[in-house]
């Protein structure tokens, strides 16, 4: 294979993958999730699963929070830095460059994205580790789904919707890294 249909390969899957970061930072960042809950209602539905569904305690509960919370605030600059990163990239619509430097901003792009996915592979082992070793398989069962929908693709999403704790577990995620 040339090197000129090997760039080309690379740049068709540099450009795939960033459209879909794209997506998701959209979706993420400015779809808000409809509103319909009642005031007395709108506690965090994860916080409402880890209490309900997998029986945390009011000091795991506590825990828990101020987990959310040290979480939200390291995810903040992350997906700044992220926006930030892929709007220079972008950049480079706009001017003449060479394969090597927009290789090197998608590169750049892929190392940001890895450093949120660690953010929140921590956050959700140091969320298993609040579990009591009986509460962990529903915690596991709960973390899978949540995985699930944050992978899904977008029209997935939307036919999932009609299921409420998918749904749920949506808005959850979204509030966290809001």
């Amino acid at each position: 294979m040339s090197n000129n249909s090997r760039n080309t390969v690379f740049i068709s899957i540099i450009t795939v993958l960033l459209a879909t970061n794209i997506a998701l930072l959209v979706f993420f960042l400015w779809v808000k999730p409809h509103r319909n809950l009642h005031p007395d209602t709108r506690r965090d539905t994860i916080a409402q699963s880890l209490e309900n569904k997998i029986g945390f305690s009011q000091q795991q509960m506590a825990q828990y929070q101020r987990l959310k919370d040290d979480h939200r605030e390291k995810m903040k600059p992350l997906f700044e830095d992220m926006r930030n990163t892929k709007e220079k990239f972008y950049g480079f619509l706009q001017q003449p460059s060479s394969d090597s430097g927009i290789n090197n901003a998608a590169n750049l792009i892929g190392e940001k994205q890895k450093e949120i996915d660690l953010q929140i592979f921590h956050h959700f082992k140091e969320l298993r580790d609040l579990c009591t070793v009986q509460q962990q398989p529903k915690f596991d069962s709960l973390i899978q789904q949540v995985i699930h929908r944050m992978s899904a693709p977008y029209h997935k999403r939307s036919m999932d919707n009609r299921d409420s704790v998918k749904s749920n577990l949506k808005m959850s995620y979204q509030k966290q890294t809001q």
